[in-house]
Protein backbone atom coordinates (compact mmCIF):
# COMPACT_ATOMS: atom_id res chain seq x y z
CA UNK A 1 0.00 0.00 0.00
CA UNK A 2 0.90 3.86 -0.44
CA UNK A 3 3.36 4.97 2.60
CA UNK A 4 2.60 7.94 4.30
CA UNK A 5 5.16 11.00 4.69
CA UNK A 6 5.66 11.36 8.30
CA UNK A 7 8.58 12.83 10.23
CA UNK A 8 8.32 13.27 14.27
CA UNK A 9 11.20 15.34 15.92
CA UNK A 10 11.45 15.81 19.78
CA UNK A 11 14.24 18.41 20.90
CA UNK A 12 14.81 18.46 24.71
CA UNK A 13 16.51 20.36 26.81
CA UNK A 14 17.60 20.82 30.93
CA UNK A 15 17.75 16.96 30.52
CA UNK A 16 17.47 15.14 34.24
CA UNK A 17 20.61 15.02 35.56
CA UNK A 18 20.74 11.42 36.91
CA UNK A 19 19.49 10.72 32.99
CA UNK A 20 22.03 12.65 31.78
CA UNK A 21 24.72 11.44 33.92
CA UNK A 22 24.39 7.87 31.98
CA UNK A 23 25.96 9.78 29.00
CA UNK A 24 29.28 10.23 30.73
CA UNK A 25 31.83 8.12 30.19
CA UNK A 26 33.30 8.24 33.73
CA UNK A 27 29.94 6.38 34.78
CA UNK A 28 30.95 3.28 32.51
CA UNK A 29 34.63 3.04 33.20
CA UNK A 30 34.93 -0.87 34.23
CA UNK A 31 32.19 -1.50 31.36
CA UNK A 32 34.95 -3.72 29.61
CA UNK A 33 37.90 -3.55 31.83
CA UNK A 34 39.90 -5.66 28.57
CA UNK A 35 39.68 -3.09 26.22
CA UNK A 36 41.54 0.13 25.87
CA UNK A 37 38.96 3.35 25.47
CA UNK A 38 41.39 4.42 22.84
CA UNK A 39 40.33 1.71 20.76
CA UNK A 40 38.16 2.39 17.59
CA UNK A 41 35.48 -0.10 18.53
CA UNK A 42 34.77 1.16 22.44
CA UNK A 43 32.60 3.98 21.62
CA UNK A 44 30.82 1.49 19.57
CA UNK A 45 30.47 -1.13 22.30
CA UNK A 46 29.91 1.49 24.88
CA UNK A 47 27.25 2.83 22.60
CA UNK A 48 25.46 -0.23 22.59
CA UNK A 49 25.56 -0.50 26.00
CA UNK A 50 23.98 2.58 26.91
CA UNK A 51 21.47 1.74 24.52
CA UNK A 52 20.13 -0.92 26.49
CA UNK A 53 21.15 -0.01 30.25
CA UNK A 54 18.97 3.46 29.38
CA UNK A 55 16.25 1.54 27.84
CA UNK A 56 16.67 3.59 25.00
CA UNK A 57 16.42 0.24 22.93
CA UNK A 58 12.87 0.04 24.29
CA UNK A 59 11.87 2.32 21.21
CA UNK A 60 12.56 -0.21 18.34
CA UNK A 61 9.66 -2.16 17.28
CA UNK A 62 10.00 -5.81 17.79
CA UNK A 63 8.90 -5.93 14.24
CA UNK A 64 11.37 -3.97 13.11
CA UNK A 65 14.67 -6.13 14.70
CA UNK A 66 15.40 -8.32 11.92
CA UNK A 67 15.72 -5.71 9.33
CA UNK A 68 17.79 -2.92 11.66
CA UNK A 69 20.57 -1.82 10.99
CA UNK A 70 21.85 0.21 14.30
CA UNK A 71 25.33 2.09 15.03
CA UNK A 72 25.40 3.78 18.71
CA UNK A 73 28.07 5.99 19.86
CA UNK A 74 29.48 6.87 23.05
CA UNK A 75 31.73 10.17 23.18
CA UNK A 76 34.64 11.21 25.23
CA UNK A 77 34.41 12.49 27.82
CA UNK A 78 30.48 12.24 27.35
CA UNK A 79 28.01 12.22 24.81
CA UNK A 80 26.07 9.78 22.33
CA UNK A 81 24.82 9.64 18.88
CA UNK A 82 22.81 6.78 17.82
CA UNK A 83 21.34 6.29 14.16
CA UNK A 84 19.24 3.19 12.95
CA UNK A 85 17.90 2.20 9.67
CA UNK A 86 14.98 -0.33 9.32
CA UNK A 87 14.22 -1.73 5.76
CA UNK A 88 16.66 0.22 3.91
CA UNK A 89 13.82 3.10 3.90
CA UNK A 90 13.26 4.45 8.00
CA UNK A 91 15.32 5.90 10.03
CA UNK A 92 15.43 6.47 13.87
CA UNK A 93 18.28 9.34 14.86
CA UNK A 94 19.26 10.16 18.72
CA UNK A 95 21.87 12.74 19.79
CA UNK A 96 22.38 13.60 23.59
CA UNK A 97 24.63 16.37 24.63
CA UNK A 98 24.27 15.67 28.52
CA UNK A 99 26.39 18.19 30.22
CA UNK A 100 24.52 20.49 33.19
CA UNK A 101 24.01 23.84 32.54
CA UNK A 102 23.23 23.32 28.57
CA UNK A 103 22.06 19.45 28.22
CA UNK A 104 20.26 19.05 25.12
CA UNK A 105 18.49 15.66 23.15
CA UNK A 106 17.25 15.26 19.90
CA UNK A 107 15.21 12.27 18.32
CA UNK A 108 13.64 12.06 14.99
CA UNK A 109 11.85 9.10 13.13
CA UNK A 110 10.65 8.78 9.25
CA UNK A 111 8.39 5.28 10.44
CA UNK A 112 5.01 5.98 9.36
CA UNK A 113 1.86 4.62 10.88
CA UNK A 114 3.30 4.00 14.48
CA UNK A 115 2.05 4.90 17.74
CA UNK A 116 3.94 8.38 17.52
CA UNK A 117 2.36 8.83 21.69
CA UNK A 118 4.40 6.07 22.66
CA UNK A 119 7.89 6.36 20.93
CA UNK A 120 6.98 10.26 22.37
CA UNK A 121 6.34 9.40 25.83
CA UNK A 122 9.10 6.37 26.12
CA UNK A 123 12.21 8.90 24.99
CA UNK A 124 10.37 11.31 27.47
CA UNK A 125 10.60 9.11 30.30
CA UNK A 126 13.91 8.38 29.84
CA UNK A 127 15.23 11.42 29.04
CA UNK A 128 13.63 13.57 31.76
CA UNK A 129 13.69 17.06 30.05
CA UNK A 130 12.10 20.26 31.30
CA UNK A 131 11.37 21.02 28.39
CA UNK A 132 10.53 19.75 24.89
CA UNK A 133 9.48 20.46 21.66
CA UNK A 134 7.30 18.15 19.50
CA UNK A 135 7.84 18.60 15.68
CA UNK A 136 5.51 16.21 13.40
CA UNK A 137 5.09 16.75 9.70
CA UNK A 138 2.95 14.59 7.45
CA UNK A 139 1.12 14.45 4.43
CA UNK A 140 -2.12 16.32 4.15
CA UNK A 141 -4.26 12.73 2.88
CA UNK A 142 -7.20 11.98 4.64
CA UNK A 143 -6.17 10.44 8.11
CA UNK A 144 -3.44 13.04 8.56
CA UNK A 145 -6.31 15.35 10.48
CA UNK A 146 -6.54 12.31 13.14
CA UNK A 147 -3.29 11.35 14.16
CA UNK A 148 -2.33 15.38 14.29
CA UNK A 149 -5.69 15.56 16.77
CA UNK A 150 -4.11 12.73 18.84
CA UNK A 151 -0.37 14.32 18.92
CA UNK A 152 -2.24 17.43 19.85
CA UNK A 153 -4.22 16.02 22.54
CA UNK A 154 -1.11 13.43 23.95
CA UNK A 155 0.42 15.05 27.19
CA UNK A 156 2.66 13.59 29.57
CA UNK A 157 1.37 13.99 33.79
CA UNK A 158 4.65 15.55 34.12
CA UNK A 159 4.31 17.81 31.40
CA UNK A 160 2.03 21.01 30.54
CA UNK A 161 1.46 22.33 26.73
CA UNK A 162 2.54 25.67 26.42
CA UNK A 163 1.98 26.16 22.84
CA UNK A 164 0.67 24.59 19.73
CA UNK A 165 0.62 25.77 15.85
CA UNK A 166 -0.58 24.07 13.21
CA UNK A 167 0.91 24.97 9.87
CA UNK A 168 -0.53 24.20 6.13
CA UNK A 169 2.99 24.16 4.26
CA UNK A 170 2.96 23.56 0.08
CA UNK A 171 2.26 20.66 -1.40
CA UNK A 172 0.06 18.92 1.01
CA UNK A 173 1.40 18.71 4.36
CA UNK A 174 0.66 19.58 7.74
CA UNK A 175 3.06 20.81 10.28
CA UNK A 176 2.52 20.40 14.00
CA UNK A 177 4.62 22.19 16.84
CA UNK A 178 3.97 21.97 20.41
CA UNK A 179 5.96 23.01 23.25
CA UNK A 180 5.66 21.29 26.67
CA UNK A 181 7.35 21.86 29.93
CA UNK A 182 7.82 20.11 32.82
CA UNK A 183 5.84 21.07 35.75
Amino acid sequence: GFQMDDSLELLMTELDSESASNFQLSKHENEFPSMDPAHEDYGHLLGNKMMQTTGLDSIFDRMDVNSLKHDAFAFTPCGFSSNSIINEKYYYTLHITPEQGWSYASFETNLPNRNQSFLVNNVIKILKPNKFCLVFVRENLSNSENCLDNLIKFDLDDYTRVDKIVYDLKYDYKLLYSYFEKN
